[in-house]
């Protein structure tokens, strides 16, 4: 009986400990999130989107984030606009009307993909939700009351938290009138600016956030001789920690292309097998495609570079929504491109 109860209290503490190691951290900040600031009083949400893109290495100009979202002087902008600009490609055309000659007609300047997000809010307050996020390095947009006295609304980007301290640790991009650009909240204010419902939006529920993301494919190879062996992995990865439903489900990617692209004096092995390009139909929220390649140099061992280019089409709508100055934001659906580029060296 006593070796069962030690056996019992042992298999206990192991299962706390593996719980422990694999939950959410007490204390999390997400590095190298770059701070911006908001160019004109309107554009907190354009420069807390500018963020997110330098997170990922991706430069883009602020006036142009103010055109795709469709920004504009009296409203700012929408929430559903936030997760679209986010998503903005090579395949689409700025919808702004306020300021076209800052119009992109085929993608940001400077970024032909787009990255991927889903936009949530809810009734309930998420913030366990923005933990597990924040831990996983994918920095939140939220849309929140500017402060406790001021129900005017904000966009700010929450990079950290602390449970020690209760604290939620933010990004505010109006770096004017003595607000911190790291903006400390505690939990209990936190819930309170955060329970905040966009006026006139379809939406209708408070605790927004944006969560946004880049691909983050695997890729290894070996070289064999003149020869170099490459595999490849990508997952069409979700990050967001609720349950599955239409809300915090990816849109089906229609097609997911990888393709290779070799510099100079390499060529895939003649083989009638390989493909430089690989093409998948209809991929799923969560799912993994997997490319090998054998390549062949001339010469030994194999020096030189490769480039693989991952792409998943999908598409997407934004809701008609009129604001409170009753300024019309049509309905309008979109097709785009989320991407990336991975180089390599032999």
């Amino acid at each position: 009986m006593q070796i069962t109860s030690s056996l019992f209290i042992t298999l206990f503490t192991l299962l706390v400990i593996i719980q422990c190691s694999y939950g959410t951290p007490s204390e999390y900040l997400i590095q190298g999130v770059p701070y911006q600031r908001q160019v004109t009083k309107y554009n907190c949400g354009d420069a807390s989107l500018q963020m997110v893109f330098g997170y990922y290495n991706r430069s883009v100009n602020q006036k142009e984030i103010d055109d795709v979202a469709r920004t504009t002087t009296k409203e700012g902008t929408l929430s559903y606009d936030i997760v679209r600009a986010a998503q903005f490609s090579i395949l689409s055309s700025s919808q702004g009307d306020v300021k076209p000659k800052h119009e992109d007609s085929h993608g940001y300047k400077t970024n032909p993909f787009g990255l991927s997000a889903i936009g949530y809010s809810s009734d309930e307050f998420w913030i366990d939700g923005i933990k597990q996020l924040v831990s996983q390095d994918v920095p939140v947009i939220v849309l929140m009351a500017y402060a406790l006295n001021d129900r005017g609304g904000h966009f700010r980007v929450v990079i950290g938290y602390d449970d020690i301290t209760e604290t939620v640790v933010t990004l505010d991009p109006w770096d004017r009138n003595n607000q911190p650009t790291l903006f400390n909240i505690s939990y209990t204010d936190f819930e309170i600016m955060w329970n905040y419902t966009e006026p006139g939006s379809p939406r209708g529920q408070p605790f927004f956030g944006a969560a946004i993301w880049d691909l983050t494919p695997v890729v290894s190879h070996y070289n064999v001789g003149n020869q170099s062996f490459i595999t490849s992995e990508i997952t069409y990865q979700n990050y967001f920690p609720l349950p599955r439903n239409v809300n915090t489900t990816l849109p089906t990617a229609l097609t997911q292309l990888t393709s290779i692209h070799l510099s100079q004096g390499i060529h895939l092995l003649n083989n009638a097998d390989q493909q430089s390009s690989i093409l998948s139909l209809n991929v799923q929220d969560g799912d993994t495609l997997t490319a090998k390649w054998v390549v062949e140099c001339s010469m030994e061992p194999c020096v030189g570079t490769y480039e693989i280019q991952y792409q998943y089409l999908i598409t997407g709508q934004v809701p008609e929504t009129y604001d409170t100055h009753n300024h019309n934001y049509p309905l309008y659906q979109y097709q785009d491109i989320i991407g990336k580029n991975y180089t390599a060296s032999f």
